[in-house]
């Protein structure tokens, strides 16, 4: 059997995108709405294809499967590393009713739920995430929102799934 490897971008854009993107219904071949630029991942890709970046075990590469998006499938010893990706406010509910805090992507003129606060970089973009910190999982830290944010035809994407949700 022949195995043709395509760089992520690529996979996204043939449809190929469940191995990276597991059942995210934001990814391109869903609904065209991801956020994730993709171009850093294409890097990381390059290099692992050529032995340059660390190779996973197979149980890393089993725990890297369940990625946030997948927090209903996800062993719940991962709340206190990881937050719920989720797409909707009825989704962040169920989430954080099992005791997940969530990260919830936002159409840009949603208003922010009781429990949750903007992403700061949105607020201030000096602020990166590496000395941030508020997505490190289980504490006591609140829920974060971001508003979509990024090209216009994912921003309108986004915008039209998250609509069709709420209808």
């Amino acid at each position: 059997m022949i195995v043709v490897a395509f760089v992520p971008t690529e996979a996204a854009k043939r449809g190929f995108d469940k191995g990276i993107c597991g059942d995210c219904p934001l990814k391109l071949s869903q609904t065209g709405s991801c956020y994730v630029n993709m171009l850093p991942v294409n890097n990381i890709y390059r290099k692992y294809a050529t032995g340059s970046y660390p190779k996973f075990s197979a149980n890393e590469i089993e725990v890297v499967k369940r990625y946030t998006h997948q927090f209903h499938k996800c062993d719940s010893r991962w709340k206190q590393y990881l937050m719920a990706s989720v797409q909707s406010e009825s989704e962040a509910c169920i989430a954080q009713s099992q005791g997940w805090r969530t990260f919830r992507i936002i159409a840009p003129d949603t208003p922010l739920s009781e429990n949750e606060i903007l992403c700061s970089h949105t607020q201030d973009d000096r602020i990166q995430c590496e000395t941030c910190l508020l997505c490190d999982g289980a504490s006591s830290k609140p829920n974060i929102a971001d508003r979509v944010h990024g090209l216009k035809w994912k921003v309108s994407n986004f915008v039209k799934y998250s609509n069709s949700l709420s209808n």
